[in-house]
C-alpha cells in the first residue's frame, strides 16, 4: 500500500504510517511494524505518541498470546527464568528494547 502511495507522486505522512503500523500490530506482525518504523524515521517522518501507543499496543497482545501459551504447557517452561522474567517486563521496556533492534 504504501508503495502504491508513493508511486503515485503522494508523500507517506504520519497518519499513513501509523495506519500501516497499527495494522502490522493488530495482526501480530510486529516485526514488520517495528521496520515500517524504522521506514517512516529514514524518510525523515516522526513519529507521534499514537505511533508508539499501536506499538505498545501489539507488544501487550503479544505478550498475552506468549502468557496464554504458557499457561497451556506449565510444565515445558518449569524454572525457565528467562521466560517468566520476558512475561514479567513492562510494556514500556519491551518498547524501549526492540527499538534499536530496528536502528530506531
Amino acid at each position: 500500500m504504501l508503495g502504491e502511495v508513493e508511486g503515485e507522486g503522494l508523500v507517506s505522512d504520519q497518519l499513513m504510517y501509523t495506519s500501516l503500523v497499527d495494522g502490522y500490530s493488530i495482526s501480530g506482525r510486529l516485526n514488520l511494524a517495528f521496520s515500517l518504523l524504522k521506514r517512516m524515521l529514514d524518510s525523515g517522518c516522526k513519529p507521534n505518541y499514537r505511533t508508539y501507543k499501536v506499538l505498545m499496543e501489539g507488544l501487550h497482545k503479544d505478550r498475552e498470546v506468549l502468557e496464554q501459551k504458557l499457561a497451556a504447557f506449565p510444565d515445558s517452561v518449569a524454572g525457565s527464568g528467562m521466560v517468566e522474567n520476558a512475561i514479567d517486563i513492562d510494556i514500556t521496556s519491551l518498547l524501549l528494547l526492540r527499538l534499536p533492534e530496528y536502528e530506531c
